[in-house]
Formats: C-alpha cells, sequence, structure tokens
C-alpha cells in the first residue's frame, strides 16, 4: 500500500520478515520506494521496470534486485498469471551478516541480471527461489526458517558472484572498467581486481572512520597516483566521492531511528560537522536528513486504511 511520499509499507505476513508472491501481479504499478528489498524472476518475456529512472526490459528467467529506498515503478506487466516470482524481504537479515555487510557495497550493485549471463548462478538463484515457494505451500514445521535458509543460500551464490573480478564487467560506472569485456584477463590483471574489490569492501565496512587516500592506497598495496586513477576507472567515482556516498549510505541507515538525533547520526555516519551533512545530503539525495527520516518513518499507523495490513501484491 502506497501512503504520501511515494513510501510503501507493508505488513510481512506472520510478522516474519519475508513475503513471496507468484499470483495477482498488477499490470502496473506507480513509482515507490519501501525499506526492504524486493528480488523479481521474470517467467516471460516483456515486463518492464524502472530502478532510478533507468528502464530494464525483462526476458524469461532475467532476474532483477531491487534495494532499499530505491525509487522503482512496474511500467509494464504483460497479461499472464502468474508473470513473474517476487521475494520481498527486510534487508536487516543480509547486514546482520557480518560477510554480507563486509562485501554490501558490492550487493547494492547487483540490479538487472540477465539470463545467460552466468547461467550457474542463475540456476541457482532459480533452483533457491523455487524451493522456497514450494516449502510456503507445503507448509513444514520451521517453515519459516526452511524459508530464511534458501534466502541465504541464494544470496550466497550472489556475494560469490559480486565480490568475483567476473562482476566488473556488468556493473554500471560512468567510467570504463580496468579490464574491458571480452578481454582476457593475465593473472597480474585479475590481482589488480580482486585488490580493488576488497579495498571496496573495506572502505564501505569502515567508511565511518577517518582513512585517507595514502591509507587506502596502503591497504590496497599501490602508490597514491596509481591508486587514485585505478579507483576512478574501477568505481566511476572519485575517492572522496565513494567515501562520501558510503557514509549517506551508513545516515540512511541510521537515520530510520528515532531515537538519535540528527547531529547524532550525522556524526556517526563519519561526516565532521551537521553542516557538511546537511550538504551532502541535500546533493546527493536531493533531500534533507530531517525530510528523509520523515518520509522514511511513515508508516500505517500514521496513515491508517482499512486494508493496510494485507499483503502488497507489489
Amino acid at each position: 500500500m502506497l501512503f504520501k511520499n511515494n513510501f510503501e509499507d507493508i505488513r510481512f505476513q506472520n510478522d516474519y520478515p519475508i513475503n513471496l508472491t507468484s499470483t495477482y501481479l498488477p499490470e502496473t504499478f506507480p513509482e515507490h520506494w519501501h525499506n526492504y528489498a524486493e528480488l523479481i524472476i521474470s517467467k516471460q518475456e516483456g515486463i518492464r521496470y524502472s530502478i532510478n529512472n533507468t528502464v530494464f526490459t525483462l526476458n524469461e528467467h532475467d532476474i532483477l534486485l531491487i534495494h532499499p529506498g530505491e525509487l522503482h515503478s512496474l511500467i509494464y506487466n504483460p497479461p499472464k498469471d502468474p508473470s513473474y516470482l517476487l521475494i520481498q524481504f527486510d534487508y536487516s537479515l543480509l547486514l546482520a551478516m557480518t560477510e554480507f555487510k563486509k562485501h554490501i557495497y558490492w550487493f547494492q550493485k547487483f540490479h538487472y541480471f540477465q539470463n545467460g549471463e552466468n547461467p550457474k548462478l542463475t540456476e541457482e538463484i532459480i533452483k533457491c527461489a523455487e524451493e522456497m515457494f514450494a516449502i510456503d505451500k507445503a507448509d513444514p514445521s520451521f517453515k519459516d526458517a526452511r524459508i530464511c535458509c534458501k534466502l541465504y543460500e541464494m544470496f550466497i551464490a550472489i556475494g560469490e558472484y559480486v565480490t568475483s573480478d567476473q562482476f566488473i564487467h556488468f556493473v554500471d560506472t560512468t567510467a570504463p572498467a580496468i579490464i574491458p569485456s571480452g578481454t582476457k584477463k593475465s593473472t597480474h590483471q585479475s590481482e589488480i581486481t580482486q585488490k580493488m574489490i576488497d579495498v571496496c569492501s573495506y572502505l564501505s565496512q569502515n567508511c565511518t572512520e577517518d582513512i585517507s587516500l595514502d591509507d587506502a592506497a596502503e591497504y590496497a598495496g599501490f602508490s597514491r597516483y596509481h591508486f587514485s586513477r585505478l579507483f576512478k576507472e574501477f568505481t566511476g567515482l572519485s575517492y572522496v566521492e565513494f567515501i562520501t556516498e558510503e557514509r549517506l549510505r551508513r545516515a540512511c541507515e541510521l537515520l530510520a531511528s528515532n531515537t538519535l538525533s540528527i547531529t547524532e547520526v550525522a556524526l556517526m555516519s563519519g561526516f565532521s560537522s551537521i553542516s557538511t551533512f546537511n550538504r551532502c545530503f541535500l546533493k546527493y539525495r536531493k533531500d534533507t536528513p530531517s525530510s528523509f527520516r520523515a518520509k522514511f518513518q511513515d508508516s500505517p499507523e500514521n496513515f491508517l486504511t482499512g486494508d493496510s495490513g494485507k499483503q502488497s501484491n507489489h
């Protein structure tokens, strides 16, 4: 159900943080955002989604992962029932696991996964999803725990992919990849790519600390100049832009809690002052921290209607 500011909130069945949907899928759904994640597996051609103003046209067995806070809409879903499998889940299930949280930067780069791009991964994701739906239908003992285990199996497979050097070819950046797609990789090139994957994970996990460009270059094992050039090519961002984006991501997580003041959120996210925090938030998020918090915390308790307790069909 949609509330003001295009915010969608749903009640997960039995208060368990995973919803599975394969029936009654709408033809369209307006632009919205929410604080949970959605994984979509297409079962036909022609489904069109928009995520952060980028349009994706799905073919059969294509996979789409929508992360919390991302503006998205279902532009068109050709009439068919069911036309795709939809898995909605609380992102904290991943963040609670150290290895997932360590590599969250790379998980967030995973959006559109075409069938045929990596057949083994596609097969594993679909297998886990179908087993989740089968468990839900069979309703065995410890059903919710069994479904959660399958979700973790799925994201272990995704995690192994997004932290491999193969993934860099498919990351959408504004700069060319270090190793162009289709180019045979040497051992040295693969080592460089893996070092950059590791340093990005390290910086994402420790973005609230005062880590200088020199510190990051030393961690990766490169000179300052060489690291700065590789980092820009690899991420499409300057070092300062990357750290700022990661600190803002952390800030958005903290703003979900109303027990912290805006100043506390700013300092806990690694910003040196509230003025710097406000300026960066407005520049990169096109919003103010207080306004973002108000939108995020809008809930059925604030805008309750008669059917707000129903499961979302999107």
